[in-house]
């Protein structure tokens, strides 16, 4: 079995003979913004970072409507790392604190 995954249009990609080829194709959509609050709920303890509610809705409201970014499963996964490498660092507690927060997002969507 074979897997391609991207986040480009397939036919960006390769031609229309080749896509014909892959027989089975599945579309990953982006999650709701429910889904994306529940999973970081979900995933924060597991990453061992304390959850708080009022970051996370701080970093959806100042992070991804301001910057009219969409939902990715795999934001919840890198972000939670970078925050809880951060605190880990810096010796702190290791929890979504705004600055934690902060800090993760300009490392993760980082253009330079």
């Amino acid at each position: 079995m074979t897997v391609f995954a991207t986040n480009l249009e397939p036919s960006q990609l390769v031609d229309g003979a080749f896509l014909r080829r892959i027989p089975y194709k599945i579309k990953a959509l982006d999650p709701s913004e429910k889904d994306f609050r529940r999973l970081f709920q979900f995933m924060a303890p597991r990453m061992e970072v304390a959850f708080r509610q009022d970051t996370l809705d701080r970093l959806i409201q100042e992070h991804d409507v301001k910057e009219n970014r969409p939902y990715r499963f795999c934001h919840v996964r890198y972000l939670l790392n970078q925050i809880r490498n951060y605190c880990l660092f810096l010796e702190k507690k290791v929890e979504m604190s705004p600055e934690a927060v902060d800090a993760a997002v300009e490392n993760y969507f980082s253009l330079t």
